[in-house]
């Protein structure tokens, strides 16, 4: 009539583990004996019964204090009260590299906002000091990446994978030593910044230069496309945020239209302007002088020819 007694340890009694896979030794008793036992993660459903005996169990990925719970099963069908251990998931420490004179390393933790790790994060310095070149990793199973040997001084870090973005984290490197930050992943839902100038821009003249300004908001997932369109065709695009310059184009007299569209990898889209178009116009003057102007030249250089023609004509002759 009385149900088994027992107890569960994680790893032999470990205090913290770095890998969500561990071992679980149970411990049971019972007068009639106990021949099954069931294990569950906090929050989690029960596992199947199975033998009573030592196996290899999954955490759940999240860091922190994990509980398992463990029930057993005696040979009558009477069922135990739930026992439980507990362990601390922590993530493992890179083995940093050796480190130059006047170089530092950083290691970077990307977590979701479960605070569980995320795979295939692009991490970018989007600020760094001067002489050091551009800074991109991509976090590994873990969430981390390690920039090593890097220059010291202040850098700012943003994470983005999709929809996801981050906060620009700061950290100051120190000469020879590993500094470490933790990123935090949240859904992009805001719209890219977008700018634009035309120069000249109250000019018949027939050449425009375009100047387009794209930044994506703070916590945002990066820029992905950012598109010209002018007399509604697309005309350029880059694939950056920044200050881009179009200047490749020559426009015919009347009136054009241009507008600019940027996306970023959440899907979200601004546009300069927000609805319709911007103008610009290529007045008949400035043509019609441009047409008169090389007119004279070329009676000019015909005049000039003839002359020379009949010159020599007359030397021939002679």
């Amino acid at each position: 009539t009385s149900p088994p007694t027992g107890s569960i340890e994680i790893n032999n009694g470990a205090s913290s583990t770095t890998s969500t896979s561990v071992t679980i030794t149970p411990s049971a008793t019972d007068a009639n004996g106990v021949n099954q036992m069931r294990l569950r993660n906090e929050k989690e459903d029960w596992s199947n019964w199975e033998e009573v005996t030592t196996k290899t169990w999954s955490l759940t990925s999240s860091l922190g204090l994990k509980t398992v719970f463990v029930q057993f099963k005696d040979s009558s069908g009477l069922i135990s009260s739930e026992f439980y251990a507990t362990i601390n998931l922590t993530v493992p420490e890179p083995t940093p590299s050796p480190i130059p004179s006047e170089m530092g390393n950083v290691i970077i933790y990307v977590r979701d906002e479960n605070n569980d790790p995320v795979f295939g994060v692009i991490v970018t310095a989007i600020t760094m000091p001067t002489g050091q070149s551009s800074l991109e990793g991509t976090t590994d199973l873990d969430g981390l990446v390690t920039f090593n040997n890097i220059i010291v001084g202040s850098y700012f870090f943003r994470a983005s994978k999709g929809i996801y973005g981050s906060d620009n984290v700061q950290v100051t490197i120190v000469s020879q030593q590993t500094a470490s930050i933790n990123m935090t992943l949240i859904r992009d839902l805001v719209k890219p910044t977008v700018f634009v100038t035309l120069s000249p821009e109250n000019s018949g003249n027939p050449q425009k230069i375009f100047s387009i300004t794209a930044e994506d908001d703070v916590q945002g997932s990066g820029i992905s496309t950012v598109a010209l369109y002018i007399d509604e065709s697309l005309v350029k695009t880059w694939t950056t945020a920044g200050t881009h310059i179009y200047d490749e184009g020559v426009y015919s007299k009347g009136k054009h239209t241009y507008y600019v569209e940027v996306i970023d990898n959440a899907g979200n889209i601004a546009r300069n302007p927000v609805s319709g178009y911007l103008e610009f116009t290529v007045e008949e003057g400035y043509h019609d002088e441009q047409f008169e102007f090389w007119k004279l030249l070329g009676i000019v250089l015909v005049l000039v020819g003839g002359a020379v023609l009949v010159i020599l004509s007359m030397k021939i002759k002679k």
